[in-house]
């Protein structure tokens, strides 16, 4: 994914280099992972959080176009 490329890879990147124990394995695709059946640690997701028992936290935000041929239009 264009989030994953560009915002998450440098930051696990930068992530490893200042703390070199640290394992991460990132994983994208959907359905989004199940971060308590699946064991998981942590989750970055877009858009609402729909589950009201975990906490979350915005990272940013990224814009979003719809591009379309005239033709469609």
């Amino acid at each position: 994914s264009t989030m994953a490329q560009n915002v998450l890879a440098p930051m696990t990147t930068r992530m490893l280099r200042e703390y070199p124990g640290l394992s991460i394995d990132l994983v994208t695709g959907v359905p989004a992972p199940d971060l308590i059946a699946d064991g998981l640690d942590l989750v970055v997701r877009v858009g609402a959080l729909q589950d009201s028992s975990l906490f979350s936290k915005r990272l940013g935000s990224m814009p979003m176009v719809v591009c379309a041929a005239k033709s469609y239009l």
